[in-house]
C-alpha cells in the first residue's frame, strides 16, 4: 500500500522570509545606531579643543589689541591654541587608529598635572561663573598609565558637567573640589565635587544620550565611562548628603611607580 502525506508549507516559507527580512532590518537599525553614536562622540571629542581654540584665540586679540599691547599674556595664550589643536590632531589620530585596530603606546602620566591643565584651562569660565575652586591633591600621588589626552578629556568633561550643575544655585553657595588620592587597594583616584542640586538618576548619567540638559548630547560622560573602562579603571557617581554630587574615577597605580613628588603637584587649602 502507498500512503501520501501533503504538508503546505506556504505559511512556513514566508515566515521564514519575514523573520530574514526582519533580521535584516534590525541589523541595518543596529549599523546606523552605531554610525549615529560613533559620529555624535567625534563631533564631541572635536568640539571641545576646537571650542578652546576659538576661546584662547579671542583672548589672544584682546591682549594684542590692548593699549599697551600685553605681549607676554599674549605669548602664553598663543601656547595654549598650539595645545589644543594638537588635542584635536590628537583626537583624529586615535579614530584614525580605531578604524585601523592600532593602539597607542601607553605613557606613565601625572594626574595632578592633568588636573592644573584643565584648571587652567577653564580658569575663565570658573571665574566668569563665581565658582570657587578648592584643590586638594595629593602631593605624592603614583603615575599611571594611560592616554595623556583621554585623561584630559575625562578630567575636563568632569568638571565642566560639575560647573553646568552650579548654574541654578546661588552665586555664593558655588564652590567645586577636587580630590586625588591614592587608596590602599593599589589605584589612584580623583573625585569632582560639586554644591548644586544633585542627580536626579546617578544610575543613568553615563548612558550614552540620557541628558538633563535641554542642549545637551548627553555624550560627555558616556564617553568617560568609555576611556576609563578601556584603561581598566571604574567611573561613578552619587549625590552628597551636605548637597551637590561627586563624580570619582579610579585608575590602577604604575607598577613599580615612584611615589616621588609629581611635577606641578600642590594642595590648595
Amino acid at each position: 500500500r502507498w500512503y501520501g502525506v501533503n504538508f503546505d508549507i506556504d505559511d512556513e516559507v514566508r515566515a521564514q522570509e519575514s523573520l530574514r527580512l526582519a533580521a535584516e532590518r534590525l541589523a541595518r537599525a543596529l549599523r546606523a545606531a552605531s554610525l549615529s553614536e560613533l559620529s555624535v562622540s567625534i563631533a564631541h571629542e572635536l568640539n571641545q579643543p576646537l571650542q578652546a581654540v576659538v576661546a584662547n584665540t579671542g583672548a589672544f586679540q584682546r591682549w594684542l589689541n590692548a593699549d599697551p599691547p600685553n605681549f607676554n599674556h599674549a605669548s602664553r595664550v598663543a601656547q595654549k591654541i598650539i595645545r589644543n589643536a594638537d588635542a584635536a590632531a590628537q583626537v583624529i589620530t586615535r579614530i584614525r587608529a580605531l578604524f585601523n585596530k592600532t593602539e597607542g603606546e601607553p605613557q606613565a602620566i601625572d594626574l595632578n598635572a592633568v588636573i592644573h591643565d584643565v584648571c587652567d584651562l577653564l580658569a575663565d569660565r570658573l571665574a566668569s561663573s563665581s565658582i570657587k575652586l578648592d584643590l586638594h591633591l595629593d602631593p605624592r600621588l603614583p603615575a599611571t598609565v594611560a592616554d595623556h589626552v583621554q585623561m584630559e578629556q575625562v578630567v575636563l568633561n568632569i568638571v565642566r558637567n560639575g560647573i553646568e550643575a552650579m548654574q541654578e544655585v546661588d552665586s555664593n553657595m558655588r564652590s567645586l573640589r577636587i580630590v586625588s588620592r591614592s587608596q590602599n587597594d593599589g589605584t589612584v583616584e580623583v573625585e569632582v565635587r560639586d554644591s548644586g542640586r544633585g542627580l536626579s538618576d546617578p544610575e543613568r548619567i553615563f548612558e550614552a544620550f540620557y541628558t538633563t540638559k535641554p542642549d545637551g548630547m548627553g555624550m560627555g560622560l558616556a564617553i568617560c565611562h568609555s576611556i576609563v573602562e578601556a584603561h581598566r579603571g571604574r567611573l561613578w557617581a552619587e549625590n552628597v548628603e551636605t548637597g551637590g554630587a561627586s563624580i570619582t574615577f579610579s585608575f590602577p597605580i604604575l607598577a613599580g611607580g615612584s611615589t616621588k613628588t609629581p611635577t606641578g603637584a600642590t594642595v590648595s587649602p
